[in-house]
């Protein structure tokens, strides 16, 4: 199951405390009230990176999730969607559920096949008119 990501401040500060601290992956899920998982998950990607903290403290914020989170919205780039406020204005009549809505957006947009990217895209309401 996929966890919620940490706001971008308490990932650099874990880039911080690993980098200039010195500190150890539990130390700083300690420190920062996550778990060792996810410090461990963030000093993974960052290393992947190629991101140290004197190249993450010149970065903004988006510039820095675009090197640890890559892939976070490559499955929607350049893919027509479907029409989302019509999706949810359907969803709300009675017996109407994501199982049946499932096949005729898949016919419609081959990629949505994933229940997952369904669920992803349906529940950012910045992305969805009504």
């Amino acid at each position: 199951m996929s966890r919620k990501r940490s706001p971008m401040r308490r990932i650099k500060e874990v880039l911080r405390m690993h980098f200039l601290g010195g500190f150890v992956e539990r130390q700083i899920a300690l420190a920062a009230q996550l778990k060792k998982s996810t410090v461990h998950d963030y000093l993974v990607r960052a290393k992947q990176a190629g991101l140290a903290w004197d190249k993450a403290e010149q970065l903004n914020d988006d510039e820095i999730e675009k090197l640890l989170f890559p892939l976070a919205d490559s499955a929607f780039a350049g893919k027509a969607l479907p029409d989302w406020g019509n999706v949810h204005r359907e969803l709300r009549r009675k017996g109407v559920t994501l199982e049946c809505w499932g096949p005729s957006i898949a016919s419609i947009t081959p990629w949505a096949t994933a229940t997952a990217a369904f669920v992803s895209y349906t529940s950012r309401p910045h992305l969805v008119s009504t």
